[in-house]
């Protein structure tokens, strides 16, 4: 099970998500 790289995913998801929210 790659819980990491799922959790990797998520964080980077989140991050770009809030960071296009910021910007927008």
């Amino acid at each position: 099970v790659n819980v990491t790289i799922a959790d990797r995913i998520a964080a980077a998801r989140k991050r770009l998500k809030e960071r296009q929210d910021g910007n927008q």
